[in-house]
């Protein structure tokens, strides 16, 4: 029993200790139907919306 509980709180600890805060990435994939090959040319527009005032703010 002191082997599981020991095993239980290591696990803990070292969860916490090499935790790291969130990233986010995004990625895209946009095709030509047609080709079914990568569309060129695509232009894309990012939006956040900022958590202040729920407004739309655009990612340079």
């Amino acid at each position: 029993m002191k082997k599981i509980v020991l095993s239980v709180l290591l696990g803990l600890i070292l969860n916490f200790a090499y935790g790291q805060a969130p990233t986010y990435q995004l990625s895209s994939h946009i095709l030509d139907v047609s080709t079914g090959m990568p569309a060129t040319g695509v232009t894309v527009q990012l939006e956040k919306i900022k958590r202040k005032d729920q407004s739309l703010g655009f990612c340079g």
